[in-house]
């Protein structure tokens, strides 16, 4: 008996096409019938992830290059996306050598001959000069000049996750304008309707520049960034300078791994109207040659009081050496006055600073706002910790944190009532060095009403498991998935729950 299409009610095949993931699956619904073709291409086209060069919903799975003539071409394809990705990160063309035949006069001849006159229209259009122009026809087969091309023909455009290269010069010159409102931004807006944006960067050493762009978007409530850093010398020239203050609509600020000035750090914090959700893993020296001030950050925090729910301040799993002598890393002032704060995840360098005294143990409880509901010490077993920290000084400072928990937790039904659960990072060494003192916050914790979690980080043997790293999910809940970072410095070894019994 031979197969025949179902009856189906337009809004049923489009119900069930919501759920599919597969592209091969949606490339037959296609060939179904040409009712089905016209529903199911929206969703052909709606989450597009760029791996390995090319797009699998193509035949022959083709390139980038491909993908932008045909936008250009249709744009009424491109106005079904909704999501793009674009993994490893892509060809900036730093490896173009400029005395290769095409920088010569007959071979850029024949190379713009080779070009489609979409890219050309569309290179002409955004260009600024002349010079500009050329330029980008000489590049239009280097994925940074096609992206520049492309993603602002995503006018539909909701989240976009981009690993960058060490140089990707037409991509950030492209967020500028449109940011800056430059031509051609100026009379045709781009990304309208972004809500949520990663910008990574891909080497495991230095880290990428700063995109300001962003911020100025209408749409945009989230922004991650990995691996991005600042100078100290950038000045006037830096990305945020000429942004006013209290403009952006962004909500969740998640700046993982990454190393910000002082001055780029507070604009920054100056720029949202109101954020609610604050991450910063604050990365080592070598991923921007800047110095770190803690009170800085506090500082650029204070003008988010009146909104910020959750507050994340961290460091990498790998660690970090606070040494540097430029670092201010004085203990950083009381949230007391963050009405709104409920969920505070922080590592105790910046609580008690590098240099705890007799009374430093009070630190924790004075940083905290009442109704702080849920409280997370990370890096619990490494606290002032480096290469150079005397054995008795190490074991001064773990004092002082165990002391500060225990001085918490008995003043926890008057100065922080509405606290409930309080995760601990350990490790097993920890466990079995002070494994009584710990047992005993433990019991406290729950003789007043609070869940004490301890987890094991492998603070104690950073490249234990490392065959089994995972990359890590972003969010103060973890639970947001953006695609893996190429330079390897988001995994970590699954963190595991300690039990004492």
């Amino acid at each position: 008996m031979a197969s025949r299409i179902p009856g189906l009610p337009v809004e049923l095949i489009a119900r069930i096409l919501e759920f599919v993931t597969s592209m091969s699956t949606l490339k037959a619904a296609m060939l179904c019938s040409s009712q089905w073709h016209e529903i199911a291409l929206p969703y052909l086209y709606r989450s597009i992830n760029f791996t390995g060069g090319s797009y699998e919903a193509f035949p022959g799975n083709r390139t980038l290059r491909d993908l932008t003539v045909l936008f250009l071409r249709r744009p009424e394809l491109a106005k079904h996306v909704r999501h793009f990705s674009i993994r490893p990160a892509f060809n900036d063309g730093s490896n173009r050598s400029d005395d290769s035949p095409e920088q010569s006069c007959e071979g850029k001849r024949t190379a713009f001959g080779n070009i489609e006159e979409e890219l050309k229209s569309a290179i002409a259009s955004a260009s600024h000069d002349d010079m500009e122009q050329s330029k980008w026809l000489a590049a239009a087969d280097v994925e940074d000049a096609l992206l520049a091309l492309l993603l602002p023909k995503l006018v539909n455009l909701q989240t976009l996750d981009l690993e960058t290269p060490i140089i990707p010069h037409y991509i950030e010159t492209m967020f500028n304008r449109v940011g800056l409102k430059q031509k051609p931004f100026d009379t045709t807006p781009a990304f309208t309707k972004l809500k949520s944006i990663l910008w990574a960067h891909d080497d495991n050493k230095y880290g990428g520049n700063v995109v300001a762009a962003p911020f100025m978007l209408p749409s945009v409530q989230s922004i991650f960034m990995h691996r991005t850093g600042s100078e100290d010398d950038e000045g006037d020239d830096a990305p945020y300078i000429d942004m006013p203050d209290k403009t952006s609509s962004v909500t969740h600020l998640e700046l993982k791994d990454c190393r910000l000035d002082t001055r780029m750090i507070e604009k920054m914090l100056a720029v949202p109207k109101q954020l609610k959700t604050f991450i910063y893993e604050v990365g080592w020296g070598h991923l921007s040659y800047c110095s770190i001030s803690w009170p800085a950050i506090r500082r650029g925090l204070e003008l988010q009081k009146d909104s910020l729910e959750e507050l994340w301040w961290d460091y990498p799993h790998d660690g970090i050496n606070w040494s540097d002598d430029t670092d201010d890393t004085s203990p950083v002032q009381s949230f007391r006055d963050f009405e709104k704060l409920r969920r505070v995840r922080i590592a105790p360098d910046y609580v008690f600073g590098l240099r705890p005294d007799g009374k430093s143990y009070k630190r924790l409880l004075d940083l905290l706002p009442r109704p702080v509901e849920f409280l997370h010490i990370v890096h619990g077993d490494e606290y002032g910790v480096t290469l150079e920290t005397p054995i008795s000084s190490e074991k001064a400072k773990m004092k002082t944190l165990y002391k500060s928990i225990e001085h918490l937790l008995a003043h926890k039904e008057t100065a922080l009532p509405a606290l409930r659960h309080l995760t601990f990072d350990t490790s097993l060494k920890k466990i079995k060095e002070d494994g009584d003192k710990i047992a005993n916050l433990v019991k406290l914790a729950q003789s007043s009403g609070v869940e004490m979690v301890l987890r094991n980080n492998f603070g104690d043997d950073k490249w234990a498991l490392y065959d089994e790293r995972v990359e890590r999910k972003w969010g103060m809940d973890e639970d947001i998935v953006w695609g893996q970072c190429g330079s390897g410095c988001n995994s970590v070894p699954p963190y595991e729950v300690i039990s004492l019994q």
